[in-house]
């Protein structure tokens, strides 16, 4: 039990690191800021964001939620797109420009996911027919670890290159993994709660019933309307 909070240590552990997950994204997304805009500013901006992308997060990993995913983040790191695959580097969602980057980026997707490691590629090392006016620079792809399991990558496509985007796209895949984490604890917590209750139910019914019987075997002598009654309640509780 956790001194401050009062809750299980093993609740306190994980809410404590989205916590400093939160802080370290809160600080990178601020710094990659326009000058111009504040500090301040940049921290309600990205709270806000995360703020509405966590429900989606925490519903667990299907088209509609992988869709809603991709649009807060891009409006959160304001990229030129967002991607998420599966676990097999089938791409789920993708939101922003730069789409047609995708295949050639898939080789790289395949890569992270089987090494479970970064991948960054730019945009030197694909073909494309818009040298020019392509946006895309760079393209860091990061895997989702869950339980030391790949859940999923993030794709994070990016203006520029350099260290800044590569801090972003791993601060957001962090942020995002703490959620699925998250998502995953709650889930194993109830279907927890349920096994134990489960378990109870197994131990408390035959004592139950017998001292129930017992009590409406005692009164039907002696009184024999409330043993009736009880009798009543019992098979309505039973049924």
């Amino acid at each position: 039990m956790d001194a401050v909070s009062g809750l299980p240590i093993e609740q306190v552990v994980p809410w404590s690191v989205a916590g400093l997950l939160l802080i370290a994204l809160i600080a990178v997304l601020a710094r990659s800021r326009k000058p111009g805009n504040s500090f301040e500013d940049a921290v309600l901006e990205a709270v806000y964001h995360m703020s509405r992308a966590t429900p989606d997060l925490r519903e667990g990993f299907d088209q509609a939620s992988a869709d809603r995913i991709t649009s807060q983040l891009l409006e959160l790191l304001k990229c030129v797109a967002i991607g998420i695959t599966d676990n097999e580097g089938t791409l789920v969602s993708w939101d922003g420009e730069a789409n047609d980057h995708y295949l050639d980026l898939s080789t790289a997707v395949m890569t992270s996911i089987r090494k479970a490691r970064r991948e960054v590629v730019s945009h030197d090392d694909v073909p494309c027919d818009h040298r020019g006016t392509c946006k895309m620079k760079t393209a860091v792809i990061v895997p989702l670890l869950v339980e030391d399991e790949v859940e999923a990558a993030l794709i994070v496509v990016g203006r520029s290159s350099g260290k800044r985007l590569i801090q972003m796209a791993d601060a957001v895949a962090q942020f995002v993994t703490t959620q699925f984490e998250l998502a995953r604890f709650e889930e194993s917590k109830h279907q927890l709660q349920q096994a134990e209750i489960k378990a109870l139910r197994a131990q408390i019914s035959p004592h139950f019933i017998y001292n129930a019987l017992n009590t409406i075997s005692a009164l039907i002598r002696t009184d024999p309307e409330e043993a009736r009654e009880l009798l009543q309640e019992f098979a309505d509780f039973t049924r």
